[in-house]
C-alpha cells in the first residue's frame, strides 16, 4: 500500500515550521512557516531533491520585496526571483548557468552557487520592469537581458 504522504505539525517551534509534509515517493518536501521577524522570514518552501527548490517569502521579511524565488539544478540550471513595491520597480530578475567549471577562465562572469557548492558559468541574465503610470510608457524600460555566451 503506497501511502500520500507524511504530515508533521509543529506548533512551538523556535523556527516558525509549522507543517512538514513529506512525498517519499516522489522525492518532494513542502513546509509551512509562520511569520516571525527573527527568523528566516519564509511563508512557504517546496522542494524535490536535486531538482528544484521554490521559497515564499512574506513581504514584510526585509526593503528588497522579495516575494518568490525558484532554483531549478537540472537540466534548466536556472534562478527566479519575484518582486514587488520596489522603488525601482523590479518585478522580477532570472539568471541561467552552466555549472560545468571545465568552461569557466579569468574573463568568465561567476556566480557562486549553494547547491552545487562552487562558482558556475552565467549564460544569461534577465530583468524586468513594472512601468510607471505617472510616465509615458516609450521612455521607460520594461526588460533587460544580458546575453553572456552570445556578447550581447
Amino acid at each position: 500500500l503506497i501511502g500520500g504522504g507524511f504530515r508533521t505539525y509543529s506548533p512551538c517551534r523556535k523556527d516558525k515550521l509549522i507543517i512538514r509534509r513529506r512525498f517519499p515517493y516522489e522525492f518532494k518536501l513542502i513546509e509551512h512557516y509562520e511569520s516571525s521577524l527573527h527568523f528566516n522570514h519564509w511563508k512557504k518552501m517546496i522542494r524535490t531533491d536535486g531538482r528544484y527548490r521554490k521559497l515564499y517569502f512574506y513581504h514584510h521579511r526585509q526593503k528588497d520585496g522579495l516575494i518568490l524565488r525558484e532554483e531549478f539544478f537540472d537540466e534548466k540550471n536556472k534562478i527566479i526571483e519575484e518582486y514587488k513595491n520596489r522603488p525601482d520597480r523590479l518585478i522580477y530578475r532570472s539568471v541561467t548557468f552552466t555549472p560545468n567549471t571545465d568552461l569557466l577562465n579569468q574573463q568568465s562572469l561567476r556566480l557562486k552557487e549553494n547547491n552545487y557548492g562552487k562558482d558556475v558559468l552565467i549564460n544569461k541574465m534577465t530583468q524586468k520592469f513594472e512601468l510607471d503610470p505617472d510616465l509615458p510608457a516609450d521612455n521607460q524600460i520594461k526588460k533587460t537581458e544580458f546575453n553572456i555566451q552570445q556578447k550581447q
